[in-house]
């Protein structure tokens, strides 16, 4: 008896594969294939594959991140004549919030897509796919393909590439350009936050409660920085700064840096904040942060919380990119930090370091009184049954001594919530607070002291109290 091998795998034959020829002979059929083998390499091989389609084009590959072709057309640089999406994922993204019945928006996530598009009367063949790239991260990128058919038979093959250069470099100047944005660093990578840029577009240096004669200090510095080239040049002083804003938590620091952002934007200086350099090769984050930062100058580079940013692993390293061989000109650095005493010396007092540096201290009584006037006219715009007096402002100030911008705001939201929960039992039938609604706003006597609002701020005013006593005891 033969031996057998017990191990043998017979399988039945592979079925047979019904595509048509049209659809067997397309880029998106070569992409298909070469997605379900063994992928390596998708931009070499799918353009090896586009060169036979198309041997009488000029054939050019760039990232979408760097060149966003459709993009660019949907801004009206360009015209989109037809579009032709193979592949696409489809992903819900929630609402950032549902209080006001917001649904979410499905968004598409290109896999490979085919256009046609027209650029300074030259017709460009476009296709978008996701490629694998081993050894970057993220591995799966995407690439635009692009090609040029010469218009005249003889045009040279050079003059074929210039003309996709040129649509490249007109797309990508407006891809890194700013629409409404403000660049943000997070977890190794660079992107575009329109939601940052509405939030500095809400502060404003008047509602900037601090010494005017600070504030005028710190919007010279940096405003002014910028315009100031020639001056750095003429004394021969590098064009570059690094700022600190330090000082206990809640008095200005980040209103006063999101209104920076939001007057520099204006003189078209950019903003590039920083999140985090992330646990995993943070070396790596801090060296895309300052290649950004030196690619787009002049700008703002924002480093908040700086102490929690930079640990003892990455201190030299950051120090380095501060300022050792590589040149930061146009560059202002701006940290800010609630324990200036936590960051290390070699930022905080070495020269040409973080040398400059503003105190955001607790705001006295006249800060605090205008603060109060800043939530009078809130409240007055919002609320008309909320008796609110001018006088009631220099009151308010005079027993939060000690307390800072954000305890106070603690106390107007602690004390506007009660009196919405004492009201709705009013409304409800049972019984609301003796006396609002019946004083005269111009009575200077004992009648401030039935006011709803100044009764619940005392009160909330002595609870916010003990939490700072317990703070300064720990």
């Amino acid at each position: 008896m033969e031996d057998v091998d017990s191990f043998t795998l017979i399988s039945p034959p592979a079925p047979e594969q019904h595509e048509s020829a049209e659809h067997s002979h397309t880029p998106f059929a070569d992409f298909e294939q070469h997605s379900t083998s063994a992928r390596k390499a998708t931009v070499v091989v799918l353009s090896n594959k586009l060169r036979q389609h198309y041997p009488d084009h000029a054939l050019s590959v760039v990232t979408t991140s760097t060149c966003n072709i459709l993009g660019f057309c949907d801004a009206g640089k360009a015209t989109l004549e037809a579009w032709n999406p193979q592949l696409k994922l489809r992903t819900y993204q929630a609402p950032s919030t549902q209080l006001d019945g917001q649904e979410g928006v499905v968004l598409h996530q290109t896999v490979f897509d085919e256009c046609k598009i027209t650029y300074k009367d030259r017709d460009f063949l476009v296709y978008i796919a996701e490629c694998l790239k081993e050894g970057v991260y993220p591995p799966l990128q995407l690439h635009n393909f692009i090609l040029y058919r010469p218009q005249q038979p003889d045009e040279p093959p050079e003059l074929a590439s210039a003309v996709i250069d040129n649509l490249i470099l007109e797309a990508s100047k407006w891809t890194l350009e700013l629409h409404q944005e403000i660049w943000i660093f997070d977890q190794l990578s660079w992107s575009k936050s329109h939601e940052l840029w509405q939030s500095a577009q809400d502060a404003d240096w008047d509602d900037v409660i601090l010494d005017e004669e600070m504030k005028r200090s710190v919007r010279d510095d940096i405003e002014g920085f910028f315009g100031e080239r020639d001056e750095y040049r003429r004394f021969a002083i590098p064009w570059k700064r690094c700022i600190i804003f330090h000082g206990p938590p809640g008095n200005g620091k980040t209103i006063s840096i999101r209104a920076l952002m939001k007057t520099l934007a204006l003189s078209s200086v950019a903003s590039l904040y920083v999140k985090s350099f992330t646990t995993f090769n943070p070396e790596y984050g801090i060296r895309r942060v300052f290649q950004k930062a030196r690619a787009t100058a002049p700008c703002l580079l924002i480093f908040e919380d700086v102490d929690s940013l930079i640990t003892p692993r990455t201190r030299s390293y950051f120090l380095n990119e501060v300022d050792g061989l590589e040149k930061n000109e146009g560059v202002l650095m701006l940290g800010s930090t609630n324990h200036l005493d936590l960051l290390d010396p070699g930022i905080s007092r070495r020269p040409s370091r973080f040398d400059r540096k503003y105190l955001f201290p607790l705001p006295d009584g006249r800060q605090r009184e205008r603060y109060c006037g800043f939530w009078r006219s809130k409240i007055g715009e919002r609320n008309e049954e909320i008796k609110f007096p001018e006088r009631l402002c220099g009151r308010i100030a005079g027993i939060t001594e000690g307390f800072s911008f954000a305890y106070l705001k603690e106390a107007f939201v602690a004390s506007l919530l009660e009196l919405l929960v004492r009201r709705k039992g009013v409304l409800a039938g049972g019984h609301g607070e003796k006396g609002e609604g019946d004083e005269d706003e111009d009575d200077d006597g004992d009648g401030i002291e039935e006011l709803p609002l100044w009764r619940e701020m005392k009160r909330q005013v002595e609870l916010l109290r003990g939490e700072l006593d317990d703070e300064a005891a720990v």
